[in-house]
């Protein structure tokens, strides 16, 4: 199995190695390994980075000290970017990409489904990457489908809500807005809809497009204003 180059050991980020919350609880962080060592136990890199970050994150003594020299900064999201806690505590601040001149992503763009691996706590579900981002999907996906990445920020419509089985349930006054969210120490920054998905029948996979998926529509294509979706930030 083919891994990223790991970074030096005594600068490993162990949240981001066990894909967990740096607020995750040790009930968490534990299931997160215990899925990740599966996913990866015959790459021996990843294991030990593994080894190397659960020894440490579920160790109370060993995870403060590492938390201190870490200086976790909790702060929320804004857009797509993290807000600097200390700024953004008095209701001011400024994202840590708006300070250097970089705009929130305002945009949907068509992108591949990677990186699918087990949620530590929920078995229907699934954690992914997709576009750059971390997304928690159903299981009705697999690995490298190609579909839309919908950013925190987007309203959605109720077509489409309706046709992701989320109509009612995201955020805002109408409850259509994205907004990038957490459940059991696994963060998900915006939705994904798939070009396709399976149901059982009969006990087979049965393979279904989504309904308002466009078969022209290749990676990186900005399908914003086709799938009707609009930018609102809080």
């Amino acid at each position: 199995m083919e891994s990223k180059p790991l970074r030096p050991s005594m600068k490993a980020d162990y949240y981001s190695i066990l894909e967990i919350s740096p607020v995750a609880t040790d009930e968490v962080a534990h299931a997160a390994y215990r899925a990740l060592a599966k996913l990866y136990s015959d790459d021996g890199a990843k294991m030990r980075a593994l080894n190397e970050a659960k020894e440490t994150i579920l160790d109370k003594d060993k995870r403060e000290e590492y938390d201190a020299e870490r200086k976790v900064k909790k702060g929320k999201i804004i857009g797509n970017y993290r807000v600097i806690s200390e700024i953004a505590e008095g209701g001011f601040g400024t994202t840590m990409a708006r300070a250097s001149g970089v705009s929130p992503e305002m945009k949907c763009v068509i992108a591949v489904l990677t990186n699918l691996r087990p949620h530590p706590t929920i078995q229907h579900l699934r954690i992914a990457d997709v576009a750059g981002h971390q997304v928690v999907v159903g299981d009705h996906y697999e690995k490298n489908t190609l579909g839309i990445f919908i950013p925190e920020g987007a309203l959605v419509s109720d077509k489409l809500a309706e046709e992701m089985w989320i109509k009612g349930k995201l955020a805002g006054k109408q409850k259509n807005r994205v907004k990038a969210s957490e459940r059991d120490g696994v963060r998900s920054e915006g939705l994904f809809y798939g070009s396709r998905f399976w149901t059982l029948h009969e006990g087979q996979r049965v393979y279904q497009a989504g309904p308002s998926w466009n078969p022209h529509w290749k990676d990186g294509d900005d399908v914003t204003e086709e799938i009707g979706v609009t930018f609102k930030f809080a």
